[in-house]
């Protein structure tokens, strides 16, 4: 794969492929509907959330243990955070890192750092200490907002060898609709996780009532929005330097593949979002299109995940990234029949390896689901290539490259 050479004009970047590629053939099933080529607005992740929640300030953003909140309410919240990170002393080209599962937490802190040109490196939550030191080290880590729960098996250990100074905590139910004597015997009876914190450490819940007023930090669309973590099955784990540019543009080419797919839709995100994978598919593209994103804080048994898809999903409007296992466990889950998700699911894309046509054939079959194959990798924002959903399928293969992608 080689880097196709690009045009910048009037606020546009588009990368130049010869339309002569054997993939934009009628035989190889390009997608009349996809442009071989596309501009891209030179604009930055805060930018993108900004058009979207201006647009459809009242459409559902996410969806995480029984609590939606709307775009409105989503940059409201990043801008808050924005504010008071800058006031903490965060400053454009800092690194802020985010201990968390999926939650909206991760979703707020995430686009609050875009927004003052802070760099994101999400922190693997199953991570042992050494190894979430060493991120925190190679990223130069300045911040840190991290799960309660987390804080004192992952990083108290090692939190004086790093650059941390200032330790953000958060609980799991904080942003959520859970009230207050439900959230109070949770943590009692335990069936709300929470843990130690230093006694220095600011609350998040306090920052996000922080007035909103974003400082203008100049940032840019070549800016680097985040640093993350790859090569660790190969050697020790590198940090991926991805910008702006280079994370708008991948989710506005999986929008221009997924091109039936409408604002209102839902991305299903199991996958974590600490991993490029979730973070563009689940997370991006949902924002890119005006979708919503239904998050897990872990992935959820069988049941749950069918019972939550059923009762939220609209039809025909889920989508669902995720590896081939998940695929295979709804596949042959024996009580599917029980639950009305048939036709609920509309793409699904499977990652992180082959997609075998057994599988892939099986869970269509039972899900009403179009499931393709994929192939990206964590420097290249991550998605490459996917197969078609309309059209021409052919099965076996990591499909044909995204516009403006070039490749031998």
């Amino acid at each position: 794969m080689r880097k196709a050479e690009y045009v910048e004009k009037e606020g546009y970047r588009w990368f130049e492929v010869p339309e002569t590629r054997p993939w934009f053939s009628e035989e190889a099933g390009w997608p009349k509907e996809v442009p071989k080529n596309m501009p891209f607005p030179t604009i930055t992740l805060g930018e993108m959330l900004k058009q979207t929640a201006d647009k459809y300030p009242d459409n559902k953003a996410i969806w995480f243990l029984d609590t939606f909140i709307t775009y409105k309410q989503l940059y409201g919240m990043a801008s808050s955070l924005a504010t008071a990170l800058h006031r903490l002393g965060m400053k454009k080209g800092d690194v802020l890192a985010l201990l968390l599962p999926n939650s909206i937490q991760y979703v707020v802190a995430y686009y609050a750092a875009q927004l003052i040109g802070v760099i994101v490196t999400g922190v693997n939550p199953t991570y042992k200490p050494r190894e979430a030191e060493h991120q925190l080290k190679i990223t130069g880590a300045k911040a840190v907002i991290a799960l309660d729960s987390l804080y004192e098996q992952i990083l108290d250990p090692i939190i004086g060898n790093t650059n941390i100074e200032h330790v953000i905590a958060t609980n799991i139910v904080d942003l959520t609709n859970i009230g207050g004597l439900k959230r109070f015997l949770g943590k009692v009876l335990k069936k709300i996780p929470t843990g130690r914190v230093p006694s220095d450490a600011l609350k998040l819940t306090k920052l996000l009532e922080t007035p909103a007023d974003v400082p203008d930090n100049d940032v840019k669309t070549d800016d680097v929005a985040a640093y993350l973590m790859t090569g660790g099955t190969t050697g020790i784990p590198k940090a991926a330097v991805l910008t702006h540019m280079n994370l708008v543009a991948n989710a506005l080419q999986s929008r221009a593949w997924i091109y039936k797919i409408q604002p209102g839709a839902c991305a299903i995100g199991v996958l974590p979002l600490f991993h490029s994978f979730a973070m563009t598919c689940v997370m991006n593209i949902a924002i890119a299109v005006g979708a919503w994103m239904m998050l897990f804080p872990r992935p959820p048994k069988t049941e749950e995940l069918c019972k939550t898809i059923q009762e939220l999903v609209p039809q025909g409007m889920g989508m669902y990234p995720g590896a081939e296992i998940l695929f295979k466990r709804l596949a042959e889950f024996p009580d599917i029949d029980k639950y009305d998700i048939a036709g609920k699911l509309a793409l699904c894309v499977s990652g992180a390896g082959p997609l075998h046509r057994p599988v892939q054939e099986a869970f269509e079959k039972v899900t009403g689901a179009r499931l393709v194959e994929g192939y990206g990798l964590t420097e290249a924002s991550p998605v490459v290539s996917a197969g078609p959903f309309w059209g021409k399928r052919k099965i076996g293969t990591i499909g044909l490259p995204f516009p403006g992608t070039d490749w031998k």
